[in-house]
């Protein structure tokens, strides 16, 4: 696995969530991180996940260097410098499958060139919602044959309702029948917790509570 952090967030989760499953499988998995090693660094650490913290390095070197000694069977790519592992990738003589967790911001000419050309060298693209579907197809021009979309799963039971949940509640001021729609998620723009707040607001419906779990950029 390859991708910027371990800090908090769906696609580190995911990332997470997913390396345990393979590991309790007998696969042997390892993380590589190319900023930092992020806040659930020790989640990994707890599971026996190894976790590198490797920066890619001038053209990709650093990274060319580690995926070389490691020598994977596949290298799993999340939103990290696609084109640095996809030659890092290419170099250890392991396929590269991509997950594409949303739409980069801001790509200029040269990163869009960049990207069609790690797209190229990629066995798979996968997409985490059916939405990215015209960027990958589109714009990165990745080949139809080669994307499927494949949608985050959640084990509902990390999240069964129990005792600390009711006192939550009571801290909130929420009663314990009343009905709450909540979401965790970043607070920023792209996740438009607005659209929520909205629906509710125009379904009048009585006693519903709107609860947002989350940091970033929109946080009042």
């Amino acid at each position: 696995m390859v991708l910027p952090s371990l800090e908090v967030g769906g696609m580190e989760r995911m990332t997470l969530d997913l390396s345990r499953t393979l590991a309790r499988r007998g696969d042997l998995v390892s993380i590589t991180c190319t900023d930092t090693a992020g806040y659930l660094a020790g989640v990994a650490h707890r599971d026996g996940i190894p976790l590198h913290v490797v920066p890619p390095g001038r053209g990709g070197r650093g990274l060319l260097r580690h995926l070389r000694e490691l020598r994977p069977d596949v290298v799993h790519l999340h939103m990290a410098p696609w084109l640095k592992t996809a030659l890092g990738a290419r170099a250890a003589g392991a396929p590269l499958v991509t997950t594409l967790h949303g739409v980069p911001e801001n790509v200029g000419p040269m990163g869009l060139r960049s990207m069609r050309l790690a797209a190229r060298a990629t066995r798979h693209v996968v997409l985490v919602a059916d939405s990215l579907s015209e960027w990958a197809l589109e714009r990165l021009r990745v080949a139809e044959h080669k994307v499927c979309t494949i949608l985050n799963g959640i084990d509902v039971e990390e999240y069964a309702p129990d005792g600390p949940a009711r006192d939550l509640r009571g801290e909130l001021g929420i009663a314990g029948e009343a009905m709450i729609v909540g979401t965790v998620a970043r607070l920023a723009p792209v996740k438009n917790q607005q659209l929520l707040i909205r629906a509710v607001a125009e379904s009048r419906l009585p006693g519903v509570h709107v609860v947002l779990v989350g940091e970033g950029e929109c946080r009042a």
